[in-house]
């Protein structure tokens, strides 16, 4: 559920921009995969904590699931306050690296700007959601993710278009109400972490738990992750940097498919965070047969529901690019990748949460080293090969989605099920 307000946040502010113009819809695609670049790698903080949080948990350490939460919130602090300090910076200069139209350039730094502003309260977020899911209290994440859809699609509405008096912003009205929206997130996770008794069990917001060995851990354990991140997302931009160079409409069609695509990823990665938890838990009681167990499970619920959701991109392509824009040049460039992309859904089930299961058991080099030669051997040089220098435009491109998805399930299934994972110590 918590997922499912985060993607419906996506696809609300992608079908108001997509309204807005092309343009506008192209710039805020780019300027979300800089801003989730930066805030997924850092963020990965998050994940190192839900790993260290599930296996002291499952081996009834709390005080130590503690100790995680405050010291991943000493680092999102400083890592965040950074990026906030250094928005306008950073708008400035990645902008025209990643313009396919000096307007859309100027829109893109207008976006960054804006969105960069609420990166310390959303790396802090991340850190919550991953103590929470980490002890297996994923309502708390879920009522936060409900609380920031819901405001920024309010904001959105008013800020994007200039509703009800509101100054109308375009883009940016769109970055600001997503800033403000994270920190009112923010604001009720600090509110549910000392009203709902969690505290006296846990021991968490003490400066006594600062502790750099602890810091020194949750880093080491999240560095791969973070690597894996800046693979992954940095892998994204590249992609859409390629499908720049075929035109501004591809760009646009491309930032459809990928909210649409981020609807069934929605099931996956939801099977994922449990099986991530579930995973660290049993093996911090040493029932380790349960834990694999639970990642298998994992996989099947995945399957049915991705499937479901390629069955949708295979029948129903047009419907869905409608959701989103009224312009028929996107529209038309986006139907066929929905249907190229229908079966892919079953492998990228697969994929996410096999990925989740390793990371629950602490297999991080493995899922670092997967991502590496997935992103830099086949994604990127078969997106350019097949897109631009042979000349098959937006489908050649994403042609090698495809294969990037085909990849990690296969050689992540063969490594769980080896069972190698469970000797691994934390």
């Amino acid at each position: 559920m918590g997922n499912l307000s985060q993607i419906l946040l996506g696809v609300v502010d992608t079908a108001m921009l997509g309204r807005f113009s092309p343009t506008a819809l192209a710039a805020a695609g780019i300027g979300t995969i800089v801003y989730f670049l930066v805030i997924s790698t850092l963020g990965a903080l998050s994940m190192g904590t839900q790993v260290l949080t599930a296996r002291r948990h499952g081996e009834k350490n709390f005080v130590q699931c503690g100790q995680a939460l405050d010291n991943s919130l000493f680092l999102a602090f400083i890592l965040g306050g950074i990026f906030t300090f250094s928005s306008p910076w950073l708008a400035q200069s990645l902008s025209p690296v990643l313009e396919s139209e000096p307007e859309m350039g100027k829109l893109l730094r207008v976006y960054m700007q804006y969105r960069f502003y609420g990166a310390v309260f959303a790396l802090c977020n991340l850190a919550f959601a991953g103590f929470f899911n980490g002890i297996g209290r994923t309502k708390v994440r879920m009522t936060t993710a409900i609380i920031l859809t819901v405001a920024n699609i309010l904001l959105d509405y008013l800020l994007i278009f200039g509703n009800f008096g509101f100054p109308k912003l375009g883009v940016k009205g769109a970055a600001i109400a997503t800033t403000l929206a994270t920190i009112l997130a923010f604001l009720y996770y600090i509110g549910s972490s000392l009203g709902r008794g969690y505290r006296p069990t846990y021991r968490y917001f003490h400066l006594a738990n600062i502790d750099f060995t602890w810091v020194g851990r949750i880093a080491r354990l999240s560095l791969p992750l973070m690597l894996r991140s800046l693979v992954g997302m940095g892998g994204y931009l590249a992609f859409f940097w390629i499908v720049g160079r075929i035109g501004t409409v591809e760009v646009a069609a491309s930032n459809v498919i990928r909210s649409l695509l981020s609807v069934s990823w929605m099931f996956g990665s939801s099977m994922g965070v449990a099986a991530t938890t579930l995973v660290g838990q049993n093996m911090g009681a040493e029932e380790y047969e349960k834990a694999e167990a639970s990642g298998w499970e994992a996989v099947k619920l995945s399957i049915i529901f991705m499937g479901i959701i390629g069955a949708l991109f295979l029948f129903f392509p047009s419907q869905l690019m409608c959701i989103y824009t009224n312009d028929l040049a996107v529209i038309s460039a986006g139907i066929p990748i929905l249907k190229l992309l229908s079966i892919v859904q079953i492998f990228a089930a697969i994929g996410l949460v096999m990925n989740s299961a390793l990371i629950g058991a602490g297999d991080m080099r493995f899922v670092l080293g997967v991502e590496v030669v997935n992103t830099c051997l086949a994604y990127l040089p078969l997106a350019w090969l097949l897109g631009v220098y042979l000349g098959f435009g937006l489908l050649g491109a994403w042609s090698a989605e495809a294969i990037y998805n085909l990849i990690p399930a296969l050689l992540m299934t063969l490594r769980f099920r080896g069972g190698s994972w469970k000797k691994i110590k934390i």
